[in-house]
């Protein structure tokens, strides 16, 4: 296993609908990057309910490795548990 360190995940969010800016769409700032997806092609293909939201997860080969709704983020952390490994805490 291995163990990684800052900079190693990209957040991107999609939005379902278009607007001007996405901070004024979602009343809050998108964690990283930001797309509209106005037809929600982008959602139908990942098999995302626009009105729930989810988190897909894109391997570094470019194929999708877990897709969670946001009301389940203990099977995201089962998926990384799988691979991932946490920092040790320090002891004092």
């Amino acid at each position: 296993m291995r163990q990684f360190g800052p900079g190693v995940f990209r957040f991107v969010t999609v939005i379902a609908g278009e607007g001007i800016g996405a901070a004024e769409y979602l009343g809050v700032e998108p964690w990283g990057r930001a797309a509209f997806d106005p037809t929600s092609v982008a959602h139908t293909v990942f098999g995302v309910d626009a009105g729930k939201g989810a988190i897909v997860v894109c391997r570094p080969d470019g194929y999708v490795g877990k897709v969670v709704g946001l009301d389940q983020p203990e099977l995201l952390a089962d998926y990384f548990a799988r691979f991932l490994l946490r920092k040790a805490a320090k002891s004092i």
